[in-house]
Order: structure tokens, then C-alpha cells, then sequence
């Protein structure tokens, strides 16, 4: 009977141990989806392809879609984003907040 109480609450320490990892490598890796699109900034058509990159953040970046629209995730705010695409200015774009999408404008 002892040993059976014994048992119930190592297995009882073992899940609440497992959930409470989950919650804190939950929270260590919280992610932020920035949205938005590129445009001409001269005559206002969708740039596809532009390399949307986070600044100084090896590997994370992607590339607008046909309709110039991008998702990006970041791991915190603010942050800091490079867009470039050939033949236009590169532009440097800080995020400090993901509720609204982003319109960036790339000049020729």
C-alpha cells in the first residue's frame, strides 16, 4: 500500500515535471508573425521577390510572394528588418509591434 502511494506520486512529479518544461521552453522560444507587403515605391505594383531578412540574425528571412506579401516569424520586439531586391534601394525597417502589417516601399 506504501509502496503503491510511492509510485502514484513519482509519476505525479514526472508529468507535472514534463509540463512544466514544455511551459518554459513555451515561453523561450515565443515568436512574433510580422506581416506585410512590398510595393514600387513610384508606381505602387507588388514586388515579388524581395528578400526580407531580420538584421544581424543568421538564417531568418524569407521572399515576397506574387503579390509582394511576406510572413516573417522573429523571436522578439523590436525588431529589426533589411528588404532588398535588385534593382532598388534596400530599406531598413524597424518592428516594434506585429498587430499591424507592414507596407514597405522600395524605390528603383
Amino acid at each position: 500500500m506504501i509502496s503503491n502511494f510511492i509510485n502514484q506520486n513519482k509519476k505525479q512529479s514526472i508529468v507535472f515535471a514534463i509540463l512544466l518544461g514544455q511551459a518554459c521552453l513555451g515561453t523561450a522560444y515565443a515568436q512574433h508573425t510580422i506581416r506585410g507587403q512590398v510595393i514600387n515605391g513610384q508606381n505602387k505594383e507588388h514586388v515579388q521577390g524581395a528578400s526580407i531578412n531580420e538584421t544581424n540574425i543568421k538564417g531568418n528571412g524569407t521572399v515576397s510572394s506574387s503579390t509582394g506579401e511576406f510572413t516573417i516569424e522573429v523571436k522578439k520586439l523590436p525588431a529589426f528588418l533589411t528588404v532588398t531586391n535588385i534593382g532598388y534601394e534596400s530599406q531598413k525597417i524597424t518592428v516594434t509591434s506585429p498587430n499591424q502589417p507592414l507596407t514597405i516601399n522600395l524605390n528603383e
